[in-house]
């Protein structure tokens, strides 16, 4: 019975040692990380809400076994602005959900200064930082090359007796010619109480008052704060910029938009006998411009009865113009043969197309004036 125990455990023991023997090695479960490597701790990039980068650098931080041993560096140029370097850097430059920056982005910070230093750190661990020191820069603007009026106008700030500032409505760049400025002020205005404002293109501008000289010969430097100007007819008032073997010279015309004044605005003209033609007076009308004008066309519309044209408006300052207080009449030629304009009463609308005598680029920026003509024919 003993024997058979002692067996039976000899037995159990190689089992045992057997299965020991046999059972494979198992590496141990690593700890679970506690946090990012500092590398992870970065800028993906650095971008601003107000303008493009045209160049950027970007290193990221040295890191030397979980250290930072130099900063990061960011060098951005922009385009010059009328901002300046008050930029605001965009919140997708850093993934907010694991990270906090200070400064903060999303918020306008002031580069003109200098470099600003931006601290990055890990929300799980403050422990873990890295910096940036951003610089931004604007690019030079190019030497100017050209020699060009950009700007001319009336300020109130100069010209307190106007409602309202005043811009050229068009400047004309002569390519080879005289280039031309049109201002435009309202009726009463002293054309000899103007002080302009303007704003070029080039290493400076000169003025000139006199005709008979060409401007480009003009050496009179025009003040950067404005000079008072006469621009009453028949004075004159050139601008040149030079820049350079670059000239270019302008014609300033200042004037209103509307010179020709009718004396009255519906008239009734006397009759004509059916089968008879008469050109009769309707009214008069005034140049209250400030320089020569004339008439290039009359518009006949809102006929009655409804087209037919037994009025035509006609006057003979198409052959010539209207000094500046000038005045001249218009004329209507009424009637024709019986079968053509019978018996009755007609109307029509007239309009003057005015133009400044030598000043065709200014035709479109004009108001026409207008009557109401009334005949009979009886």
């Amino acid at each position: 019975m003993s024997r058979s125990i002692y067996r039976v455990s000899l037995m159990l023991m190689a089992f045992i040692t057997f299965v020991t023997g046999c059972k494979k090695e198992t590496s141990p479960i690593p700890d679970k990380p506690t946090g990012f490597s500092l590398s992870a701790i970065r800028f993906k990039s650095f971008t601003l809400q107000e303008a493009a980068s045209k160049s950027i650098t970007l290193e990221h931080p040295v890191i030397v076994n979980e250290r930072e041993s130099k900063a990061g560096v960011v060098n951005i140029t922009i385009t010059k602005r009328t901002g300046g370097l008050k930029l605001t850097p965009e919140t997708l430059n850093v993934n907010s959900d694991s990270f906090t920056v200070a400064p903060s982005l999303g918020r306008e910070i002031d580069f003109s200064d200098g470099p600003v230093n931006f601290t990055i750190t890990a929300k799980h661990n403050t422990s873990k930082q890295v910096h940036y020191t951003v610089t931004i820069t604007e690019e030079d603007a190019p030497a100017e090359t050209s020699a060009q009026i950009t700007a001319f106008k009336f300020t109130v700030a100069k010209n307190p007796f106007l409602q309202s500032d005043i811009e050229a409505a068009r400047i004309i760049d002569g390519e080879g010619t005289l280039g031309k400025i049109f201002v435009f002020v309202p009726l009463g205005t002293d054309y000899n109480e103007l002080v302009p404002t303007i704003q070029y293109k080039g290493a400076q501008v000169y003025y000139s008052t006199d005709p008979a000289t060409p401007p480009a010969q003009s050496t009179t430097v025009y003040p950067a704060d404005g000079r008072k100007t006469a621009f009453k007819y028949p004075a004159k008032f050139y601008l040149t910029v030079k820049n350079g073997d670059k000239v270019k010279s302008y014609d300033v015309v200042v004037d209103i938009k509307n010179p020709f004044r009718f004396a009255k605005a519906d008239v009734t003209t006397g009759w004509v006998s059916v089968g008879n033609v008469g050109n009769l007076d309707v009214t008069g009308f005034v140049n209250q411009g400030n320089h020569p004008a004339t008439v290039i066309a009359i518009i006949h519309t809102d006929r009655l009865p409804a087209g037919i044209s037994a009025i035509r408006a006609n006057t003979a300052v198409q052959l010539g113009g209207l000094l500046p207080g000038g005045s001249d009449d218009l004329m209507a030629n009424v009637g024709g043969t019986a079968a053509t304009f019978p018996a009755g009463i007609y109307k029509v609308k007239a309009s003057l197309q005015p133009r400044f005598l030598n000043y065709e680029e200014a035709d479109d920026l004009l108001d026409w004036s207008s009557v109401n003509i009334t005949s009979e024919i009886k």
